[in-house]
């Protein structure tokens, strides 16, 4: 995705939701890809859950995309996100539809959408949340 992209319609449809599964129109929203195999993302995730305290009109949601084949165990999805204390609808990407059409190619990825579900900021790979976090800081002052 690039920015100015509008968030896909079909998102609703697409993996295995096990968590949640609304995204209400007209607010922020912050889509994070993630790996249960991924050091760097368990990180991002921990900075993620102390962002999401001063930010908490923007919603998130946590998909998980496989990076090997034993990646795609639900239960293990499950529990290693539910050590992350972050309040967020979650998919899991096992078949990596919503991965293609993101074209994720490194994990943590972060795609943060403004309240009229343009793409406003991504970034992907090892890395620290504060750019992310002034930019979420931005859309919420809108």
């Amino acid at each position: 995705m690039r920015i100015n992209d509008t968030l896909p319609e079909n998102l609703h449809r697409q993996g295995k939701w096990y968590q949640g599964r609304s995204v209400q129109l007209g607010k922020p929203l912050l889509i994070v890809f993630w790996s249960v195999s991924c050091d760097s993302c368990s990180v991002a995730m921990r900075q993620l859950s102390k962002l999401q305290n001063n930010f908490s009109d923007t919603q998130i949601i946590l998909i998980h995309t496989p990076l090997v084949d034993e990646d795609n165990d639900l239960n293990k999805i499950r529990n290693k996100s539910s050590q992350f204390n972050v309040i967020a609808s979650k998919i899991a990407d096992t078949d990596e539809s919503l991965s293609q059409l993101f074209r994720v190619k490194y994990v943590p990825a972060f795609y943060l959408f403004d309240q009229e579900s343009k793409l406003r900021f991504s970034q992907s790979g090892k890395s620290n949340t504060s750019l992310l976090e002034n930019k979420i800081a931005r859309l919420s002052r809108r």
